[in-house]
């Protein structure tokens, strides 16, 4: 009972209210919103990953940054993750690289000019191409 108490007072002191607001207090006693409604969640995750305005698809890092900038609430991890992997629009746009590759070296006869291309083929479901660096 004892250490229930204290564990549940430790807990306590990650929160505050503000001006009737529930607060977590972040790393750096920065104060974040806190969230229990999923509705909400789903509405915050939408709106700062694929919104036009506060979103544009920049993946799961820096949605996860906007998000705990501003609100909190225990899953922001796990579910910024899963959003982001069932997001159409990125896994298009995030090709899966087939490192099959093969490389080809040309030297020329000055020693101080060396040009090395790289030709790389990068599968997809939906198409080929070729890059090269």
């Amino acid at each position: 009972m004892k250490n229930e108490k204290r564990r549940i007072r430790e807990k306590a002191e990650s929160f505050a209210v503000c001006e009737g607001v529930l607060m977590h207090r972040s790393p750096g006693d920065k104060l974040c919103r806190v969230i229990v409604d999923p509705s909400e969640e789903e509405r915050i995750l939408s709106s700062l990953h694929a919104d036009p305005v506060g979103g544009a698809h920049f993946g799961q890092t820096a949605t996860i940054k906007k998000i705990t900038d501003r609100f909190w609430w225990r899953s922001v991890t796990n579910d910024v993750r899963d959003f982001v992997r069932a997001c159409a629009l990125c896994q298009r746009a995030n090709f899966v690289i087939n490192y099959s590759h093969f490389a080809y070296c040309i030297a020329f006869p000055n020693r101080f000019l060396f040009i090395r291309l790289i030709f790389i083929r990068i599968m997809t479901s939906a198409c080929r191409r070729l890059v090269i660096y």
